[in-house]
């Protein structure tokens, strides 16, 4: 049918086909001049016949009867032309040319509507999800020198393992989660698994095809698992004046957090690593330095972000075949601040974020997207405060 208008004809659709075929082909043949003479020209014709009958019968076929069966009895061609080929043609078939056709015709052993049209689809909550649950264990220690009053050290190790982790899958995460998954009934592969559930089918078992029932519903699900395992270490630091010799206090506070293993499972097909990759380097930390007087003090905080791979996976020196860029590098951005207090219950107090403007990785001239850490850059907030 055409797309605002009356129905087409078989004969019109296939006409329409063999002379956009002639208009591309008509330069090769004027180039070429294939010789025609000695041509068997009633072979030609019959074989154009049966041709152009066979692709009109096959447009026919769409327009009445299902398209999912139209499509199977399509890709029976290799089979139905070797079987004639044997009585008609006198030709040999071995286990060979059966194998080739029986692969050619191999889609039609599941002809499925939705292989040959879009499949509507519906995101939005899940009324069923059910609470995180989480089994962690830690071990740590905690040293406070002597010979260094007010400093104090830490370190622990950490091992999380979280069940039923929320999380949002997408259709084909959901069609890989179905069908790609160990836990899989055989016996009942419309409902092989949970996962399946969420991909709506007719009586016949066909994926639905109704923009108002739509056929897979994505949204938030309680996956298999997340693990996680690493290293969180910090300082604390508080000199007093006689300490260090001037009239105020210094502060020194630090963490770092190294990522030993972080290991996702939510559909339980394939379970990653994602520990060291983009959105979740394996170190990172923050050291600040605070110093402040009666009446004025500062403070400076750094922030440091290791390197960040691309993948874990198919790795190679950057740029090559696997990808132009094979991680990011790691940086550093610095805070601070400055206030002083003019008056009894009065602040006034001057901050400066990103104060090096570091806003991503440049390549070229360009800030690579996957890079960016602080879109706006370099700013300054003055705000003035007052205690009551």
């Amino acid at each position: 049918r055409a797309v605002d208008g009356p129905p087409i004809h078989p004969l019109q659709v296939t006409a329409g086909r063999y002379i956009f075929a002639l208009v591309a082909l008509a330069p090769v043949i004027a180039w070429y001049r294939p010789p025609l003479r000695g041509a068997a020209w009633g072979n030609h014709m019959l074989r154009v016949a049966s041709g152009w009958s066979g692709v009109t019968c096959l447009f026919a076929a769409a327009a009445y009867m299902r398209l999912a069966d139209a499509t199977a009895i399509g890709f029976l061609n290799p089979i139905v032309a070797m079987v004639l080929a044997i009585p008609i043609l006198g030709e040999t078939v071995g286990r060979w040319r059966w194998g080739a056709a029986f692969l050619a015709a191999l889609p039609a052993a599941t002809p499925l509507l939705a292989s040959a049209i879009s499949v509507p689809a519906l995101a939005g909550g899940n009324p069923a999800l059910r609470n995180e649950r989480a089994d962690s264990w830690t071990i740590g220690a905690v040293v406070e020198p002597r010979i260094l009053p007010g400093l104090s050290l830490h370190a622990d190790y950490l091992d999380i393992r979280i069940a039923d982790p929320i999380a949002y899958l997408s259709v084909t995460e959901i069609a890989s989660a179905c069908f790609d998954n160990p836990d899989f009934d055989l016996a009942d592969p419309a409902r092989g698994n949970g996962f399946c559930a969420a991909i709506g089918r007719d009586a016949d078992g066909q994926v639905l095809a109704d923009a108002a029932n739509p056929a897979v519903r994505t949204g938030f699900i309680n996956g298999k698992s997340i693990r996680f395992s690493g290293i969180e270490a910090g300082l604390d630091y508080i000199a007093q004046p006689d300490q260090i010799g001037l009239p105020g206090s210094l502060a020194v506070n630090g963490t770092l957090l190294y990522v030993r293993r972080r290991v996702e499972n939510v559909t339980g097909v394939n379970p990653v690593r994602i520990d060291g990759q983009i959105g979740d380097p394996e170190f990172q930390g923050q050291l600040r330095l605070a110093y402040a007087m009666p009446r004025w003090g500062g403070a400076v905080q750094c922030n440091y972000t290791g390197e960040q791979l691309f993948s874990r996976y198919n790795r190679g020196p950057s740029p090559s075949d696997a990808r132009e860029l094979d991680k990011l590098d790691d940086f550093v951005t610095v805070d601070a601040n400055l206030f002083v207090e003019p008056a009894q219950g009065w602040r006034l107090n001057l901050a400066v974020t990103n104060l090096f403007n570091r806003q991503g990785q440049d390549y070229f001239g360009y800030l690579i997207p996957a890079s960016i850490n602080d879109a706006l850059g370099r700013r300054f907030t003055l705000s003035l405060t007052r205690r009551l």
